[in-house]
């Protein structure tokens, strides 16, 4: 089967389905995608599941049986006065990370499908290699060890921000009630992304994580003036 293309959105605590139809999108391998609302675009049948909308090449599809069902409504209370934004909760939309790339990128899978993740706002030493014809960069291998004593093997929680460079989900990532990104800028192992922050980002935490570490010279602060940015560092 062709490349499944997989979109994260921002999982949501206690939400409602996002559809209200019962349309059934068939496989040529079998498989049976049930109870969800099915679209065509641009060469590719899509539907929403697991908290995200997910892609099947036209030509890895059977047949799609629409069949619209009336949705019910739904009565929302008012949200108290200072309440505070719950993190995303397990749920079907949750992954298993298989492999650990660098210090903000990994691979994970499920529901049939594998993605790769570039971990929101942060930006972690390069840890260079014959593929990438780089020299590593101080503390890019301990990055890459930290992060995977977080999730390596772990079903981890992703809020999402769409989908960047090289077809990457930038999203949030969260294992053990920890969010692996803000630990590692806690730790010194990462710096706050420099570049454009996705839309609905929150930098401030890491902001202030990333003032924390350099006040206390953790990681790569504990360089001086002799460390550079991942981002000069890749344009070397």
């Amino acid at each position: 089967m062709k490349s499944i293309v997989i979109y994260l959105f921002s999982i949501l605590v206690a939400a409602t389905p996002l559809s209200a139809f019962a349309d059934t999108l068939i496989l040529k391998n079998g498989q049976r995608i049930e109870n969800v609302e099915v679209w065509e675009e641009n060469g590719s049948f899509r539907c929403y599941r697991f908290g995200a909308m997910v892609g099947y090449d036209r030509a890895d599809v059977m047949r799609v049986e629409l069949k619209p069902v009336a949705r019910p409504e739904a009565n929302f209370a008012e949200p108290e006065t200072g309440a505070t934004e719950p993190e995303p909760t397990l749920s079907a939309a949750a992954f298993t990370v298989t492999k650990i790339s660098d210090g903000d990128t990994f691979r994970a899978t499920g529901h049939g499908v594998e993605i790769i993740v570039r971990i929101a706002g942060i930006d972690a030493p390069e840890t260079g290699g014959k593929r990438k014809k780089k020299k590593a960069q101080p503390y890019g291998r301990k990055a890459k060890d930290r992060l995977e004593e977080m999730i390596m093997g772990k079903v981890v929680r992703l809020r999402g921000y769409g989908t960047g460079k090289y077809n990457r989900q930038i999203a949030e990532v969260f294992a053990d009630g920890q969010n692996a990104g803000l630990e590692l800028v806690r730790q010194g192992l990462a710096e706050v992304y420099s570049g454009k922050m996705s839309p609905g980002f929150d930098a401030a935490p890491y902001r202030k994580a990333e003032q924390q570490a350099r006040q206390y010279r953790k990681g790569i602060w504990s360089l001086g003036n002799l460390y550079v940015s991942p981002a000069k560092w890749r344009k070397r």
